[in-house]
């Protein structure tokens, strides 16, 4: 258990515009943590939390027969769709005589995306995507329903993007998806309609990590009426092309 996490509030924003909809939150932290490759390495993250279930249940990721759909933006998994970072990455200078996996003729091989026997990589051939050697988005689709029971969304329900900025001892970062959806384990969102939300950060300077971290109690999300039809003639910054449905400015325990 962490006492003493460093991520006090979040400020988060939405809008829609009739079929998607974007979360933008940003909270302070001095300092950017974006690599996992050694094991004294902790990554900054943020989180999104949705009941699938009426009412709300525990905002720790859910409890038995409460599910949530958590997005969980990783600023690590960012990182590594510009260029994947590994151990020759943080020591260019290492030297490794040889690889179970390759012979004696082959050069030494550094990435999984050269590995050909998936008996070597059990975690990638069952589909882990923390395995993965590419990353489609640095967003994590998941559900949970109580501690210890967080479960990836298949490789194809993977359907949420994201990006993050860190600037000014800030990190911004944006989710986005489909109001919709055809996943049973997804958050649906209709107009009209009042959600729970929780959010959750990470500050990896602070060792945060797994269940160490700052989350908040549910807060409401409103989804105002579908966009309309933009109006003929010049168009300004005042156009209905999208419906803002929330400002706030939420505490973390």
């Amino acid at each position: 258990m962490l006492l003493d996490t460093k991520v006090k509030s979040v400020t988060a924003r939405a809008l829609h515009n009739g079929s998607q909809i974007a979360i933008l939150v940003e909270w302070a932290d001095e300092t950017k943590n974006d690599s996992m490759v050694r094991v004294q390495d902790f990554r900054d993250a943020v989180a999104v939390q949705f009941p699938l279930t009426e009412g709300q249940p525990f905002f720790c990721m859910g409890q038995p027969g409460g599910n949530v759909n958590i997005w969980h933006w990783k600023a690590d998994w960012q990182a590594d769709i510009t260029a994947r970072n590994d151990m020759n990455t943080l020591y260019p200078n290492m030297y490794v005589d040889q690889y179970p996996f390759t012979s004696a003729a082959e050069p030494v091989l550094t990435a999984p995306g050269d590995y050909i026997d998936p008996n070597y990589l059990p975690a990638l051939a069952s589909g882990n995507l923390f395995a993965s050697a590419t990353r489609a988005s640095p967003v994590e689709d998941v559900i949970a329903g109580g501690f210890g029971s967080l479960t990836a969304q298949p490789a194809d329900g993977q359907n949420v993007q994201g990006y993050g900025e860190w600037a000014d001892s800030k990190w911004r970062v944006i989710f986005s998806r489909d109001l919709s959806s055809a996943e049973v384990d997804d958050v649906k969102f209709m107009a009209g309609k009042v959600y729970s939300i929780a959010f959750a950060a990470w500050d990896g300077a602070n060792n945060e990590r797994n269940g160490q971290k700052s989350t908040s109690q549910w807060v409401s999300l409103q989804i105002e009426g579908a966009a309309q039809p933009a109006e003929a003639g010049p168009q300004t910054l005042e156009t209905k092309d999208y419906e803002g449905v929330l400002f706030a400015f939420v505490p973390m325990v």
